[in-house]
């Protein structure tokens, strides 16, 4: 898969839920752990864990049907 532009990601991340969104900003833009951002949104780590990873291939399956 190529590389998402900024324009394709800011489009991705505004198709997400509020959620999904929040998981994946606080993960990789504020770089915080599954823990701390479990801790934040009040879910258990792993169910962050498997939201963020279900997340990222939503994203990539978004732009491999491109």
């Amino acid at each position: 898969m190529a590389k998402l532009t900024t324009a394709e990601f800011i489009e991705a991340i505004k198709e997400l839920s509020e959620k999904r969104r929040n998981i994946l900003l606080m993960s990789y833009f504020l770089e915080m752990t599954d823990a701390e951002i479990a801790q934040v949104m009040e879910m258990e780590r792993f169910s962050v864990c498997r939201n963020r990873l279900h997340t990222l291939k939503l994203i990539r399956d978004m732009y491999e049907e491109d």
